[in-house]
């Protein structure tokens, strides 16, 4: 049975743009406990405001999360800092797949957050799928079909006809065999044991000479 996507939080264009800032490293959320309203700090940057509508909206939804509560800063006082949450994180990605303007996979990149929220993984790595996925699913040549490994640490997508995929995927299933596995094609996701994954991608690539075909295009370690 196919996977139904369980849409994230939609975004207005200023709680995005705010989510983006303090998702990115040297951006810093500070509340003022006096006006309710919010700055972005970062370093060498001048200092952006936060309207508290939004900001209460944020917090509301919770797509940011207290992180530290302090009353100074080096840019300012400030009542409170804050980070972008899970939730946050899977907005935002929602927000740039429609908006992006681009080619995408939107209904695979969709059912692939769906499952990840009602597993509960990844715990750590979430950047695997918050990115990596997403990336891999709204750039032109988006692929089709696909295997996928959702583990509590981090994911892995595996293009169908992709050699390297293959080589890739195997190592995975030797290394983490409590990862749940994955395999979309025609716009349906359905949950599959890693040896489907295997085989489906071996299949997609010609079996035996294509697995040997893979070997030979690994990275081979330096010789002495």
């Amino acid at each position: 049975m196919a996977t139904q996507p369980l849409h994230p939080q939609k975004l207005s264009a200023a709680q995005a743009r705010v989510l983006a800032r303090i998702a990115r490293d040297g951006d810093t959320l500070c509340e003022d406990a006096l006006d309710g309203h919010g700055d972005l700090i970062a370093e060498d940057q001048p200092t952006q405001r936060v309207a508290a509508a939004t900001l209460r909206a944020l917090k509301d939804g919770g797509l940011i999360e207290q992180s530290v509560i302090q009353g100074w800063h080096p840019r300012r006082a400030c009542a409170a800092e804050y980070r972008v949450t899970s939730a946050g994180q899977m907005a935002l990605a929602r927000y740039d797949l429609d908006h992006s303007g681009r080619p995408t996979n939107k209904r695979a990149y969709g059912l692939l957050l769906a499952v990840s929220r009602r597993v509960g993984w990844p715990i750590l790595y979430a950047t695997d799928l918050l990115i990596h996925d997403r990336d891999t699913l709204t750039h032109l040549g988006a692929p089709a079909v696909f295997g996928w490994r959702l583990g509590d640490c981090g994911t892995d997508l595996f293009a169908a006809g992709d050699a390297q995929a293959l080589v890739w995927a195997e190592a995975c299933a030797r290394s983490d065999a409590a990862s749940h596995w994955y395999w979309y094609e025609g716009g349906v996701l359905g949950e599959v044991g890693a040896s489907t994954v295997l085989r489906r991608l071996a299949q997609g690539i010609g079996g035996t000479a294509a697995r040997e075909a893979a070997a030979e295009a690994a990275p081979q370690s330096a010789q002495p």
